[in-house]
């Protein structure tokens, strides 16, 4: 079944139900362990580094949404698994919906956190190529200054500087190129609109209520698009809801596993 050399770095945990994790720009695998150490018990935890970033390294061409799909199907293939459960936050978000438009017929449901179907507009895309330029110039110190207060909710950075200080490491752990590269995928991302209303599987759309970046309001009216998708706005969490709330995050997820 293996198609080409798995050359992202995993992990794969637990048994049950395959669940795909993919994290969001600029964090690593790491991202899902509070949530991954709950799961574990219930389903098959697959859980890589996507390109660039942790363990998995760039290769001499940029990373696109397809190209990244690519390589999760050779990770599924790698892994023995026909069709896994895809659960996506942010960017992660934005390869889930890819691997639908791709490869529906690897994808049992889906998870969408707090994430979005548009492509960047132009002042977007603008903001990108100038963290671009201080990512490179400052590394990436600098992108974490400027992510923790909008990714991580208001009432976490009040109440958790653990948790804060924990998405700062793994920020600042990233490399240049791998932040570099991921800052270029998202400024060049596709809208993916229109595969909303293609989605036959069962789909759960999970936001965090103080969420600045996909809020519930956009995230709401996405879910809206997609056929028979349930919604949910997670209480005091931000953009990062599970690193912010994983046993609320963990919840929500069991109980829609457990649907299926």
């Amino acid at each position: 079944m293996d198609s080409h050399p798995v050359i992202l770095g995993h992990d794969d945990t637990g048994r049950g139900t395959p669940v795909l994790f993919l994290h969001g720009f600029p964090h690593d695998r790491g991202f899902w362990s509070p949530a991954v150490r709950m799961l574990k018990e219930r389903v098959r935890c697959v859980v890589p580094d996507l390109p660039g970033f942790g363990s998995s390294p760039l290769s001499d061409e940029q990373p696109t949404l397809d190209s990244i799909v690519e390589e999760l199907v050779a990770l599924l293939d790698h892994s023995r698994i026909e069709k896994a459960v895809v659960c996506g936050l942010s960017m992660g978000g934005y390869v889930a919906l890819a691997l639908w438009r791709l490869h529906p017929e690897r994808v049992r449901a889906l998870i969408l956190c707090d994430t979005r179907s548009t492509a960047d507009g132009p002042e977007a895309r603008a903001k990108r190529d100038a963290l671009i330029e201080r990512t490179l110039a400052e590394g990436p110190h600098v992108v974490a200054d400027l992510q923790l207060p909008v990714t991580v909710g208001k009432t976490t950075r009040e109440r958790s500087p653990n948790t804060v200080e924990g998405v700062r490491n793994l920020i600042e752990r990233q490399s240049v190129a791998g932040i570099v590269a991921g800052l270029r995928l998202l400024r060049d991302r596709p809208d993916q609109t229109e595969v909303l209303g293609t989605i036959a599987v069962p789909t759960l759309v999970l936001c965090g209520a103080e969420d600045l970046v996909t809020t519930p309001d956009e995230m709401e009216q996405m879910a809206a698009k997609i056929p028979g998708a349930l919604y949910s706005c997670v209480p005091i969490t931000g953009h990062l809801v599970p690193f912010e709330q994983p046993g609320v995050f963990v919840a929500g997820v069991s109980t829609f596993l457990a649907q299926l």
